[in-house]
């Protein structure tokens, strides 16, 4: 587990010459959301492709440093008062590639370099093929990301401190290492946590009907909720064990999506949603799958930690103990 740095380092993913600024000013709500309860140092970053439709004629015509000094002007007239977050100048960074993939490698060497911990970026506010490449520029980048991302949907109206977070999470060992990666987050922000996890098999009808002819199926089903019933447990314990009050549901209802069932379970305004990246393993993929989901239909934002690299193999009893001590010794000082 890593040591929780007191000041976040940003990255916030902007475009300042925008027509429609409500797509930024949610990530700049969601930003002092965070920034009530965490110090963040934010650098607002603008990824400038070959095609510049909304950047001034005449800034364009007067060179680099006339599109740099509105492009700054701009997010300065945006961000205003902006309270405990510390905001850097506005960084353009050029880039002659014609695909939004070339835009995120730019975007995510950047934040490597510059150290940030997190990286915040908008979608879903514009119309057409506008709104397309915006809505693909935020889902490219929670795909080929590294670094935790916080995708902020345009419609959300977010003005307190976040509250609650709902992680979901599908009880594999990337998650539960995102999981306790997220407790560091929740601590921090006095947030009341659920942990969310939806039993794949669904006992309908029909599988009732087939089980009185393989009455095996119902052992091997009620068998299998009892242990993901156990895990949630296990987790809840480890999130009492940093300070966090957290609570657990395995939901076992057939008819609906994980994320739509995600979305149900989130009771407050002011709510996070977080989950695991993706990666290899089938039920990350599925999860991968609906956090996509949530990214394109939620109206709170999606928080997707990444775990550490050296947290991706299984650890033994003493070594998760030790951790967890760790931890819980850490942010309680």
């Amino acid at each position: 587990m890593s040591d929780f740095n007191p000041k976040l380092r940003v990255i916030w993913a902007v475009d300042p010459f925008a027509r429609d600024l409500a797509i930024q000013r949610a990530g700049l709500r969601a930003l002092r959301s965070l920034a009530a309860r965490q110090t963040l140092e934010v650098e607002p970053v603008f990824i400038q492709g070959p095609v510049a439709f909304d950047i001034p004629a005449d800034k364009l015509a007067a060179g680099r440093e006339a599109v740099r000094a509105e492009g700054r002007a701009r997010v300065a007239k945006l961000v205003g008062n902006h309270g405990k977050a510390s905001f850097l100048p506005l960084r353009i960074i050029e880039n002659p590639g014609a695909t939004i993939r070339n835009w995120v490698a730019s975007l995510l060497s950047h934040a490597h370099d510059s150290g940030a911990e997190l990286i915040v970026a908008s979608t879903h506010a514009r119309k057409g093929l506008s709104r397309l490449a915006l809505g693909s520029f935020a889902e490219t980048l929670s795909l080929h990301s590294d670094l935790p991302l916080l995708v902020v949907n345009s419609k959300w109206k977010g003005q307190a401190p976040f509250r609650e977070m709902v992680f979901a999470t599908d009880l594999s060992r990337q998650s539960r290492d995102a999981f306790e990666e997220a407790m560091q987050l929740a601590y921090r922000l006095g947030c009341r946590v659920t942990i969310y996890h939806k039993l794949l098999t669904d006992w309908s009808p029909r599988m009732e009907l087939v089980a009185r002819v393989f009455p095996e199926l119902h052992e091997a089903y009620a068998n299998d909720k009892e242990a993901k019933e156990r895990d949630i447990r296990d987790w809840v314990s480890f999130a009492a064990t940093v300070g966090v009050r957290a609570d657990g549901i395995v939901d076992v209802k057939p008819t609906e999506s994980i994320a739509e069932s995600v979305l149900k379970h989130v009771r407050r305004p002011n709510s996070l949603i977080a989950l695991a990246g993706e990666h290899g393993p089938v039920s990350a993929v599925l999860l991968g799958s609906t956090g996509r989901k949530l990214m394109r239909a939620s109206p709170h934002p999606v928080w997707v930690f990444r775990p550490r690299p050296q947290a991706a193999s299984a650890s033994t009893g003493s070594e998760r103990e030790n951790r967890e001590r760790a931890l819980a010794e850490s942010l309680l000082i």
